[in-house]
């Protein structure tokens, strides 16, 4: 699952703190082997050139997030620069569902 998200404005010298939550929403499977990589995307192009630049501000791993379970991560950064930003999620996980999906599929 990606998740991509405008933040916004900031302004240099900003300090920016975000409270980033996952949940998991089912009442049957857990997710396991949770892996977790947050950057900020900066513009750093111009509008003929829009380049981007990424800087990690979470590499974290939760071994498992039961059933209607949730973890939250702080995220700080002080604004380097003025411009908009955007927060990149990536998150891979494995969860029993897709093993249950995969033998209904295959025994149908």
């Amino acid at each position: 699952m990606n998740y991509e998200t405008k933040f916004g404005k900031v302004y240099k010298g900003e300090k920016v703190n975000i409270l980033f939550s996952i949940y998991n929403i089912s009442n049957t499977y857990k997710l396991d082997n949770v892996q977790l990589r947050i950057s900020l995307q900066k513009e750093v192009g111009t509008k003929g050139d829009p380049r981007t630049k990424d800087e990690p501000l979470l590499c974290t791993a939760v071994k498992t997030l039961d059933t209607k379970g949730s973890v939250s991560f702080p995220l700080n950064f002080k604004a380097d620069y003025e411009g908009n930003v955007y927060l990149m999620v990536d998150i891979m996980y494995t969860s029993d569902y897709f093993k249950d999906q995969l033998n209904k599929f295959i025994g149908s």
